[in-house]
């Protein structure tokens, strides 16, 4: 049987990848790091995934809500009653760019986590044309 990628093995097939966290948490998995010069984030909850790639947004936001704000558009309180206020970490760079987003079969877990990551990877070079 063979395993799954990791983001390690990921690392070592994308030339430019590099996470600056593993795949992390449950409802959402997230993931944050550099593609190239530019910063992503994924974010996968429920049936629904996305990757963001771009240069650092102006204002980074501070918590978990104001990160939901920056994703979804949601006003400020709609984003507290989804997620909280969980200060987010240093190092969780959120980007400013373009972002794919994909229905998934499954819901959100860390096992299939690097083939959701991969597939938006691949609709964003594709979109870009690379």
């Amino acid at each position: 049987m063979q395993s799954r990628p990791n983001s390690t093995q990921l690392e070592v097939q994308h030339a430019g990848l590099r996470f600056d966290t593993g795949f992390e948490g449950h409802f959402p998995v997230q993931a944050w790091g550099s593609i190239n010069d530019q910063r992503f984030y994924f974010r996968w909850r429920g049936r629904r995934a996305s990757l963001t790639v771009g240069p650092p947004a102006a204002v980074q936001p501070r918590t978990a809500s104001e990160l939901w704000s920056a994703i979804t558009g949601a006003t400020a309180e709609e984003a507290r009653a989804e997620v909280g206020e969980t200060p987010l970490r240093a190092g969780e760079v959120y980007p400013e760019g373009r972002r794919v987003a994909e229905e998934t079969s499954v819901g959100d877990n860390l096992d299939d986590a690097a083939d959701v990551f991969q597939s938006l990877l691949a609709q964003y070079e594709r979109e870009r044309g690379n």
